[in-house]
């Protein structure tokens, strides 16, 4: 079974533990990709030069009159909107609410379309856990993490399956992404922050402090692995976000230290002359006004906490690949191993037992020289099956210590 590749599921799993075992490098990771059976192996760094930057775009309370309404409609965001597309924006994250009791339906047009024109726009939503469950909305559909990128038991991981606020304008806009903010039928515990929820089987759903890492490190839903209880990889060399069995973090401490930029206002977008921005900022939209803070779905405190929360987590160097040794090369390696078991059996008892020790013990080194030196990785289950098998067999009441055949010694005795 060893021999022919029909290996059952835990032997797999078993080799790929010892190769994570072997590497005692601190600050790496191994990933195991069964489809080409190769190993990755990454350092954790701290590069974050690669990063999208943040633009605080306030609204206040509109002293001068400049919006249509206070707070701002839909017809306001849309020029918002349009402004910064016009200074060169092309990322934006709205913190407010997005949906309004009275929306003429040519308005609610009009902001998709301002929606539209950026490459990806951020919006916090509530979700909660009812009696009868809705349909995905077209901007959670967008992020959710398929079953397939998950690995680990997401039975921890909240369970939810409808919005708590329905009538949401924008649910089609096309490059809305939405994470939750809220899950009304399960809050996170004190001092944690929850990165996941479950919608049904469908998948899991981001966070927004989650969706917002996602966005400053361009890591797309279809780049993300989640390992349930360890490890958020956001990327092949995005950032690595440490959960616990629930889906929720601690807050870190920031390793890059950013530098304070203005905040920009709303009103003076609309009203001053257009400059542009050449860098690749996210422009961030924060009511605060004594009137127009209300509609805020992150509170100050929060967003500044999940702006930390961008350059706080270590991220994933390029790494190497190791592949898996040709059969034809295990071949030998198992062959030449046989010879040596053999040879340990006709050892007197006391050192049959210290040979067949250190041969299984020598092993590991090996794999660790191997990997290091070919950038190959080999599964030791097949070897240390013979080592032990062979050592097991002199444990037998039946077994006797070969003996040297007599024409030997006295061919030996001739010379």
């Amino acid at each position: 079974m060893l021999f022919w590749g029909h290996k059952i599921e835990w032997v797999k799993l078993f080799d790929v533990a010892i190769v994570r075992g072997v590497d005692i490098t601190p600050n790496t990771l191994h990933e195991y990709d069964p489809a080409t059976q190769n190993i990755s192996t990454q350092s954790l760094v701290t590069n974050y030069e690669s990063a999208k930057t943040f633009q605080k775009v306030i609204i206040n309370d509109d002293s001068e009159r400049i919006f249509e309404n206070n707070p701002p409609s839909a017809l306001d965001y849309a020029v918002l909107l349009e402004s910064l597309y016009n200074r060169g924006y092309r990322y934006a994250n709205i913190t407010t609410r997005m949906h309004w009791d009275d929306n003429p339906e040519l308005l609610a047009e009009g902001l998709k379309l301002r929606l539209a024109l950026f490459n990806s726009v951020v919006i916090p939503l509530a979700v909660t856990r009812g009696p009868n469950t809705s349909a995905l909305p077209p901007m959670l559909v967008r992020t959710i993490i398929p079953n397939s990128q998950i690995h680990g038991d997401t039975r921890y991981v909240p369970l939810v399956n409808r919005l708590a606020i329905a009538n949401h304008i924008i649910g089609d806009a096309e490059n809305v992404l939405a994470g939750f903010y809220k899950i009304e039928s399960n809050p996170p515990s004190k001092g944690q922050t929850a990165m996941l929820a479950r919608w049904n089987d469908k998948g899991i759903i981001p966070s927004y402090e989650l969706l917002t890492i996602m966005q400053a490190h361009s890591v797309l839903p279809s780049q993300v692995t989640i390992h349930c209880g360890k490890n958020i990889r956001l990327g092949k060399n995005g950032p690595v976000i440490e959960i616990d069995r629930y889906g929720q973090t601690t807050t870190a401490n920031p390793s890059k230290k950013s530098i304070p930029v203005p905040p920009l206002q709303a009103d003076k977008l609309i009203t001053q002359q257009k400059s542009t921005t050449t860098n690749d900022s996210i422009a961030l939209i924060h009511a605060k006004g004594e009137r127009t803070e209300q509609t805020n779905t992150i509170n100050l405190e929060r967003l500044n906490e999940t702006l930390k929360m961008t350059y706080a987590h270590p991220m994933l160097d390029e790494g190497i690949t190791h592949q898996l040794l040709p059969r034809w090369a295990k071949l030998i390696i198992l062959f030449d191993l046989a010879i040596i078991v053999f040879g340990l059996t006709s050892l007197s008892q006391r050192y049959r037992h210290l040979g067949f020790a250190l041969t299984a013990a020598i092993t590991l080194p090996l794999l660790y020289a191997l990997m290091n030196l070919t950038q190959h990785w080999m599964a030791l289950s097949s070897p240390l099956a013979i080592v032990l098998t062979g050592w097991l067999m002199t444990f037998t009441k039946n077994y006797k210590t070969p003996t040297i055949p007599e024409q030997t010694i006295n061919a030996h005795s001739g010379d």
